[in-house]
């Protein structure tokens, strides 16, 4: 069955370069059920050029072009009977619109047509979609108005690259945007006018820093930004209950975070930071700053137990004041005759 499959490039099925396969196997019995094309550096350097020629083509097309193409997706909907543009509430481009799995009633070639080309329209025309999920949706390029929808409640995507243009601050009942292994490395300034957004997990992505308007976000509770975010210089909301910034970079915990009236739940472990500010907050519940080297330290953890005396903190599995630790946030060994931290020269 895999005899047929090579690269889809250019718009058509092709074979590898070298011509070379790979064997698929079945997880089940381990036999060997099909080959299918392997892929080299010539293959995908093919690939990007094609993709560069498609962008040329499309920002070239005319308006009357661009309309044959949605009237495309409106044939598609009739002749599979899926829910109509103005009525569907769920869509995965990829995988499902409502509750019918696309794969199950389109072409494959009907299917890679429609993920390929589904932001190359505004989400205005869907004006009951509420849960939209771009996973495996190409979304590095899209149509300027793209995000303008008063509808959209929830977007999620998990992998890729997302542009978040100016039409994304338009989304103005937007209550929860969830992006996992997303490359993306800012957010809008203009960030802050999605007032009604609840809940905001920007997870394993290369996001640095916060807008200045995310003082603005007066309906956020639960907010998640891990890998790459160095400061958080920035006034927070007050209606945040729940903060993950773990595994970042921040080498300084400012008093505001700690001060937030509502925050119940603040998890700021595998950080550089060597200090945090002490601050009255009866609120928080539980506070987690392991493998960081101020939480490595018996007398640092007595001293925030003492402090937040209704807060549960996290212990270390081990500490530093009774053997040498190393912590790889900071590439440093440390030990209770070296609690700033030392490279090995080994």
């Amino acid at each position: 069955m895999y005899d047929k499959y090579g690269q889809f490039i250019d718009g058509k099925w092709q074979k590898s370069a070298s011509g070379e396969t790979y064997d698929v196997i079945n997880p089940a019995t381990e036999e060997v059920i099909g080959k299918a094309s392997k892929a080299n550096s010539s293959d995908v350097q093919k690939a990007l050029k094609s993709a560069e020629k498609g962008l040329e083509i499309w920002k070239n097309t005319s308006p009357w072009e661009r309309s044959r193409i949605i009237r495309k997706i409106s044939d598609l909907i009739k002749k599979y009977s899926l829910s109509a543009m103005e009525k569907v509430k769920r869509i995965n481009p990829s995988a499902y619109w409502d509750d019918v799995k696309l794969e199950d009633v389109l072409t494959y070639t009907e299917l890679d047509w429609l993920k390929n080309n589904f932001t190359n329209f505004s989400l205005k025309k869907y004006s009951s979609l509420i849960d939209l999920d771009l996973t495996g949706v190409p979304c590095d390029v899209i149509c300027d108005d793209f995000f303008e929808s008063k509808s959209l409640q929830n977007i999620s995507k998990l992998g890729g690259k997302l542009k978040l243009n100016k039409s994304f601050c338009l989304l103005i009942n937007l209550k929860k945007l969830n992006l996992g292994a997303v490359h993306i490395t800012s957010l809008p300034k203009d960030f802050g006018n999605l007032v009604q957004l609840e809940e905001l997990l920007l997870n394993d992505t290369s996001v640095k820093k916060l807008p200045a308007s995310f003082s603005n976000l007066t309906s956020l509770k639960k907010l998640a930004v891990w890998k790459k975010l160095i400061t958080i210089d920035i006034d927070f909301p007050d209606s945040l209950q729940e903060i993950d910034f773990r595994a970042n970079k921040l080498s300084e915990i400012p008093e505001s975070l700690l001060s937030l009236p509502n925050l119940q739940h603040l998890d700021i472990s595998d950080n550089p930071f060597t200090e945090i500010p002490f601050v009255k907050n009866n609120a928080l519940k539980i506070l987690k700053i392991a493998r960081t080297p101020f939480g490595i330290f018996k007398s640092n953890i007595l001293k925030a137990k003492q402090f937040y005396t209704n807060c549960e903190i996290e212990d270390p599995v081990k500490y530093a004041d009774d053997k040498t630790l190393y912590l790889s946030t900071t590439k440093k060994y440390y030990s209770s005759s070296h609690p700033t931290g030392y490279h090995s020269h080994h």
